[in-house]
């Protein structure tokens, strides 16, 4: 028979004096396993990783520029390319108002889909989220998200070197 003071009911554990439930084994419950895994992210993940993000934060600036670019309103053409016909169009076109604002739109896309890269990076570096690192991977991929011409390549190139990494078994046992 438990003791405890007559006409009163028996008090769980955790409502008893002196008892601390924040302490190591307080429910008596076993901790959990140590987990095989290195704590630092290897030179394997990280590489491509902070490359994504490198490019990702490229992507993102040039998105800025692009609506900063789309949002000013009317371009003038210069004077040394006054009477090329294809000049004077391709002027035409960038002060069409449709266009002014399919910019907008496309720039806050390219920007979006920037912020998906350098998130989705961050979680490789993390080692947090496989299918979002994956994603990230994917994005870099597409060719029509790799809004500067001159790193296109680059981007793809790096895309599928972490698609390649994240397939690896052994770095997909690193991910939680």
């Amino acid at each position: 028979m438990a003791n405890y003071p007559p006409g009163q009911p028996p008090q769980p554990p955790f409502q008893q004096p002196g008892h601390n439930p924040y302490q190591p084994g307080a429910y008596n419950r076993p901790p959990n396993p140590p987990r095989n895994v290195p704590r630092k992210t290897p030179g394997k993940l990280l590489a491509p990783a902070i490359t994504l993000i490198v490019f990702g934060v490229f992507d993102f600036l040039y998105g800025i520029l692009n609506l900063i670019s789309n949002m000013t309103g009317p371009k003038e053409i210069p004077p040394q390319l006054a009477g090329d016909p294809f000049w004077e169009q391709m002027y035409a076109n960038m002060n069409d108002p449709e266009s002014q604002v399919m910019g907008v739109v496309l720039s806050i896309v390219m920007m979006l889909v920037a912020t998906i890269l350098i998130a989705g990076a961050a979680m490789m570096v993390r080692r947090r989220v496989w299918g979002f690192a994956m994603a990230a991977a994917v994005v870099a991929i597409i060719p029509c998200t790799g809004v500067m011409d001159c790193c296109l390549l680059a981007e793809v190139a790096v895309g599928i070197w972490a698609m390649v990494v994240l397939f690896d078994p052994n770095i997909k046992a690193m991910f939680n």
